[in-house]
C-alpha cells in the first residue's frame, strides 16, 4: 500500500523511487536479454551451397561467390577454406562474421586440361559447434579444346615382326572454338605418325608400332600440340596394346614339381612361330645335366613340342635350370626357358 504523500518533499522523494524502480527494472530485463543473446553459439548457414556453371570450354575460368550467413548469437570464426585439389582456389572475404551479418566464399576454378562432367568441392572451416565443416561445390560440363576420334588408341597384342602385318589405327583430331593445331608427333621412337589429312583444324593421321622395336606391355602416347589465344600447349592421346615376339613357348617356364624316385619326368612345352618365314631349332641347350629336351614337329616350320626330361638321379639338389634354344635364322635372338622342381627333404 502506497501512501499518498502530503507534503512537496514527500512527492519529490517519491517520484525519486519510482524512478530508481524504473531503471532497475530496464536494466535487469536488458541484462537478461543479453545474456541470453549471448548464449547462443555461432551458426553456419550456406544458402546455395552448389553453383552449377553449366558448359564452359575448356581453360574458361569459372568464377563464383558462395553467401555464408552467421544466424547464432556470437561471432562466426572461418577458421579455413581448402579447396579439393590444385586447379581450385578458394578465399573468405572476411574471416570474423558477426551474429546476424553475411560474407562471401569466393571461389575459382581453372578447367584448363579437364573435360566432360566435373565436380570441385572447397571444405569451409568454422567454430560452428554443430556444423564445424561445410562443402561449397561448382560443377559443370567442359568442353575440350580437342576431340578425338577414337578417344585413345587401342593396338591389342599384335606381333611384333618385320615381316608381319602390324595394327595401324586411324585417328581424327578435331579443335574446337579458336584453337589450331599446330603439330602431331609419337611419344616416343616406338611409334610411326604419318598424316593423311591435315589443316588447322582438322588432323587426321595414322599410328602403329614401330617393327621390332619393342615387346610387352605398350604405354605410349600420341603428343598434339594446339595453339589457343598465341600460347601452344600440349594435349596427351594415350596409346596402348601389348607387342609379343615372333616365336612364343607355351608355359614360359616348366614346372617339375617335387622330384623323387629314381622315374624319368616329362613336361612337355610348345614353340609356335608367328613369322611367314619358317625356322628350324638348330640346337638345344641345358645347363643341368639333369635335364634333356627333344623336339617334336607339329607343323614343319611353324609348330613344334618340346619335350622337357628330368633324370632324378642325376639330382643331388632342387632343380634351378635353364634350357636355350638356338634358330637358324640370324634375325632371331637366342630364346630362354627355365625348369625347376624341389627334391624332397631327406629323413635322417
Amino acid at each position: 500500500m502506497i501512501k499518498i504523500p502530503r507534503t512537496a518533499n514527500q512527492v519529490v522523494l517519491l517520484k525519486a523511487k519510482i524512478f530508481i524502480l524504473l531503471m532497475l527494472s530496464f536494466l535487469g530485463m536488458a541484462g537478461v536479454q543479453s545474456l541470453s543473446a549471448q548464449a547462443l553459439p555461432p551458426k553456419i548457414e550456406i544458402p546455395a551451397g552448389t553453383f552449377d556453371f553449366g558448359t564452359v570450354a575448356e581453360g574458361h575460368k569459372v568464377i563464383h561467390d558462395f553467401e555464408v550467413k552467421n544466424t547464432g548469437g556470437t561471432d562466426l570464426i572461418i577458421q579455413q577454406v581448402v579447396p579439393a585439389c590444385g586447379c581450385t582456389a578458394a578465399l573468405a572475404k572476411e574471416s570474423t562474421v558477426p551474429a546476424g551479418g553475411s560474407t562471401v566464399i569466393h571461389v575459382e576454378f581453372d578447367s584448363s586440361g579437364f573435360s566432360g562432367m566435373k565436380s570441385k568441392a572447397a571444405r569451409v572451416n568454422s567454430n560452428d559447434p554443430i556444423s564445424p565443416s561445410l562443402f561449397v561445390t561448382l560443377k559443370g560440363t567442359i568442353e575440350p579444346d580437342v576431340n578425338f576420334e577414337p578417344a585413345r588408341v587401342q593396338l591389342g597384342e599384335f606381333v611384333n615382326a618385320t615381316d608381319v602385318a602390324l595394327p595401324d589405327v586411324r585417328v581424327v583430331v578435331k579443335t574446337l572454338g579458336n584453337s589450331k593445331i599446330v603439330s602431331v608427333a609419337a611419344g616416343s621412337s616406338n611409334l610411326v605418325v604419318s598424316a593423311v589429312t591435315q589443316n588447322s583444324n582438322e588432323y587426321v593421321f595414322n599410328v602403329r608400332p614401330v617393327a621390332g622395336a619393342l615387346l610387352g606391355d605398350i604405354r605410349d602416347r600420341v603428343i598434339v600440340t594446339i595453339n589457343k589465344s598465341g600460347e601452344n600447349r600440349e594435349v596427351s592421346l594415350p596409346v596402348l596394346g601389348k607387342a609379343v615376339g615372333p616365336v612364343s613357348l607355351k608355359p614360359s617356364s616348366v614346372a617339375m614339381g617335387i622330384i623323387e624316385g629314381s622315374a624319368i619326368i616329362e613336361r612337355r612345352v610348345q614353340l609356335e612361330n608367328r613369322r611367314k618365314k619358317p625356322i628350324l631349332i638348330t640346337s638345344i641347350d641345358s645347363d643341368n645335366p639333369a635335364v634333356s629336351v627333344t623336339q617334336k614337329v607339329i607343323q614343319e616350320g611353324k609348330v613344334l613340342v618340346l619335350v622337357v626330361a628330368v633324370n632324378p638321379k642325376l639330382l643331388a639338389a632342387d632343380l634351378r635350370s635353364t634350357v636355350t634354344l638356338n634358330f637358324d635364322d640370324a634375325s632371331l635372338s637366342p630364346l630362354q626357358f627355365s625348369v625347376y622342381g624341389v627334391r624332397p627333404a631327406e629323413i635322417e
